[in-house]
C-alpha cells in the first residue's frame, strides 16, 4: 500500500474523531490571501467579460470560499454592488478577514498589488483611488456580517438558505475556484446557478480533476472500488466527486447553459484500463488525460 493511500486513510480516520476532525476538514491557510483573492476575482471577471464583453457584473456569487472571503472583498472594493458567498460549512473567519481587509487598505497605496493590476490591464492609480473610496462601505458590510446582520451587499449563506433566499434571475456572475470537484451533485449546483443568473449572466469555474493525493497517480482515484472510496472519504460529506471532464460538459448542457470557454488541462495517463473500476472502464481518452478544467458558460 503506497504512502498516499495510507495518508488518505489516516485523514479518513481523523474525520470520525471528535475534536480531531478539524484536521480532516481544515482548509490550508494561504500565505498571501490578499494576492490570492485578487487573482481569483480578476481571473473570473476576465473570463466573464470575454464571454460577454458588453455586460457589467454588479451582483455576484462565489461558491465555496471557505474561511477567507478575499475574492469577494476585492470584488466589492473594485466596483461590484453585492457579493454573496455560498458554502456548505460556516467556516468564515472574522479575525482573518478583518486582517485581510486591513492589509489591502495598507498595501494598495504602497503599490504591492500593482503587478497584478497591470497583468489584468488595470490602472493602479485608479484602482487605489477606488479602494480608498469604497473601503469604509466594505468594512461596514464585513462588520455587519459578523454582528449577525448580513447586509444585501455582503452575505454568507448555506446552499439550503440560498435556495430559498436568492430569487430567480437576480445575479450576474457565479464563480468558484477548485470547488465543484468537491460537490457530489454537480447537476443540482449548475441547475441552481442557472436559476439564479439573469439572462446573459455568466458562470465561471476552475475544477481540479486529480486524485487530490489519495493515490500515487494523479488519476488513480478511478481505480478505487466504491467501498474503498467510501472508507477514504470517511466522515466527510465532501472529498472529491470523481466526475471526469465529460460529466461537467453534460451537466452544463442539461442545465441549459451555452458553453463559451471550455479549457482542458491535460496530463499523461499511466493507468491501465483493466485497473479502472467497472463504472470508469469506458472513460474516453480525453477523460483519462484531463486533469483540470476551466469553463465559462452563459444563460441565454
Amino acid at each position: 500500500m503506497n504512502s498516499k493511500i495510507i495518508r488518505a486513510l489516516i485523514i479518513s480516520a481523523l474525520s470520525y474523531t471528535p475534536f480531531l476532525n478539524i484536521i480532516a476538514y481544515r482548509r490550508s491557510a494561504l500565505k498571501d490571501p490578499e494576492q490570492y483573492g485578487l487573482a481569483i476575482w480578476l481571473k473570473n471577471l476576465t473570463h466573464a467579460q470575454k464571454a460577454k464583453p458588453e455586460r457589467s457584473f454588479s451582483d455576484i456569487i462565489e461558491l465555496g470560499p471557505g474561511s477567507t472571503l478575499g475574492a469577494g472583498l476585492w470584488a466589492r472594493l473594485l466596483g461590484c454592488d453585492s457579493y454573496t458567498a455560498i458554502d456548505a460549512f460556516t467556516l468564515t473567519d472574522s479575525e482573518r478577514n478583518r486582517k485581510l481587509l486591513n492589509n489591502i487598505e495598507q498595501k494598495t497605496p504602497r503599490g504591492v498589488f500593482n503587478d497584478t493590476f497591470k497583468r489584468f490591464n488595470l490602472d493602479p492609480e485608479k484602482i487605489a483611488h477606488m479602494v480608498d473610496e469604497r473601503m469604509p462601505h466594505v468594512r461596514a458590510d464585513l462588520e455587519s456580517l459578523y454582528d449577525g446582520n448580513q447586509s444585501k451587499t455582503l452575505s454568507y449563506v448555506t446552499p439550503e438558505q440560498a435556495a430559498s433566499s436568492i430569487p430567480d434571475s437576480s445575479v450576474d456572475l457565479v464563480f468558484s475556484h477548485a470547488v465543484l470537484e468537491h460537490v457530489e451533485n454537480i447537476q443540482f449546483v449548475l441547475d441552481e446557478t442557472y436559476r439564479m443568473l439573469r439572462p446573459g449572466g455568466c458562470s465561471s469555474h476552475s475544477v481540479d480533476l486529480s486524485s487530490h493525493n489519495t493515490h500515487s497517480e494523479w488519476n488513480g482515484h478511478w481505480t478505487y472500488s466504491d467501498t474503498l472510496w467510501k472508507v477514504i472519504c470517511g466522515n466527510r460529506s465532501y472529498l472529491i466527486n470523481r466526475n471526469p471532464v465529460s460529466q461537467y460538459e453534460k451537466a452544463l448542457l442539461k442545465s441549459g447553459f451555452e458553453i463559451e470557454i471550455f479549457q482542458k488541462g491535460t496530463r499523461e495517463n499511466r493507468i491501465d484500463r483493466h485497473n479502472l473500476i467497472p463504472r470508469f472502464k469506458n472513460l474516453s481518452e480525453t477523460d483519462l488525460t484531463t486533469a483540470n478544467l476551466l469553463f465559462t458558460a452563459t444563460k441565454q
